[in-house]
């Protein structure tokens, strides 16, 4: 609970009009991201599959950056911005949640539902599906960008992708690849970069990285502005 209690500390300096909006829209959201997350931590030292365990440890890192940037938002005055961030910590660990459940690393199928109807990506029918697991880590780019990249490489056929975001992280500042371990993966991987690649995302082209220390089936997003 320390991360929350941490924006709850920040929160009492607030004006008392914006304390008590805090408290009407952060306040129950805030005690159940913090929740979920002590619940994955747990998923995460009981789990048995090594694959569950590898994603729930993902998991738990991308959620404690988004609670990050909720209590600076929270310290900059910014409510709401507060809880869209905790808000997208919910569905997040909630998906990750079904699939550790279910036994398995990644969804059966896109999540096509789950985009909104006016997204041009939905109502075309993907050319291909692929099985690679796909991270994502950015840096410099919103969190709302990595957002819509998600879902729209899910309706695009990329099912493996984690998560409904990604992880921020300060080491892909900078950097713009798809990194995967052997010739095997190279086509997914020149597929996939070729997509991102598409959205004009980054001002430096998205290119492959053959790197072994990867796993196999295994492409790693590393994306900056």
């Amino acid at each position: 609970m320390s991360e929350i209690d941490e924006i709850m500390r920040t929160a009492r300096n607030l004006s008392a009009s914006r304390w008590a909006k805090l408290l009407t829209v952060l306040g129950i959201v805030a005690i159940i991201c913090s929740l979920i997350v002590l619940s994955l931590r747990l998923n995460y030292l009981l789990g048995k599959e090594k694959q569950q365990s590898i994603l729930l440890k993902r998991e738990m890192r991308v959620q404690e950056g988004i609670l990050d940037e909720a209590r600076q938002a929270v310290a900059n005055g910014d409510v709401d911005g507060a809880a869209r961030l905790l808000n997208v910590a919910i569905v997040a660990t909630q998906t990750v949640g079904e699939m550790a459940q279910a036994n398995i690393v990644a969804p059966t199928k896109p999540n096509i539902a789950a985009i909104p109807e006016h997204d041009p990506v939905v109502a075309a029918t993907p050319a291909r599906e692929w099985d690679q697991t796909v991270y994502i880590q950015f840096a410099g780019i919103q969190r709302d960008e990595i957002m819509t990249l998600n879902k729209k490489l899910r309706a695009r056929g990329w099912r493996g992708v984690q998560s409904s975001s990604g992880e921020r992280t300060q080491n892909a500042s900078g950097v713009n690849q798809i990194r995967y371990h052997n010739e095997t993966d190279r086509p997914a991987a020149e597929a996939l970069a070729a997509a991102i690649n598409a959205e004009s995302m980054t001002q430096v082209p998205v290119v492959p990285k053959e790197m072994s220390i990867i796993g196999k089936g295994i492409l790693e997003v590393w994306v900056s502005k």
